[in-house]
């Protein structure tokens, strides 16, 4: 799976890819929101894993968010979106601007990688063709003894 890191902290950056590359993952990084959205425009990004917070008061994650919200529906990357912030605003924010899952600084390695997984799960489920769900012409009927 491609995954997009964007984060300010260059040691965010370094331990997402590290646990990720050794997972199987391809990962690109970015310390700020425009080379993150390069970044997503130039390469198939699967999933991208960003702070909300990255210096800036306008392009910040959720404007990452909302850009990704613009991809056609099949080629959307998942928004998982970091954050120390506490509290229910943040989280309400980026699950409102289109995130598919939120974590939350400092960070436990096992966490991060199943919120990936259920990430990858997802798209490869989105992207499967309806005709490979078998069809069932009748239900089946219980028979009563």
């Amino acid at each position: 799976m491609n995954i997009l890191v964007v984060d300010n902290d260059s040691n965010i950056r370094k331990i997402c890819k590290s646990l990720l590359v050794k997972e199987g993952h391809k990962v690109f990084q970015a310390n700020t929101v425009d080379k993150g959205l390069a970044i997503l425009k130039k390469e198939k990004i699967d999933c991208v894993l960003m702070e909300i917070m990255l210096g800036d008061i306008v392009k910040n994650g959720y404007y990452i968010l909302e850009k990704i919200n613009t991809f056609p529906k099949d080629a959307r990357p998942r928004g998982l979106v970091m954050t120390s912030r506490k509290g229910i605003l943040p989280e309400y924010t980026a699950f409102a601007r289109g995130a598919y899952d939120l974590i939350h600084k400092p960070f436990n390695n096992i966490e991060l990688l199943a919120k990936i997984i259920k990430c990858k799960n997802s798209a490869l489920k989105n992207r499967l063709p309806l005709k490979t769900t078998p069809q069932l012409k009748q239900l089946p009927h219980k028979r009563r003894v």
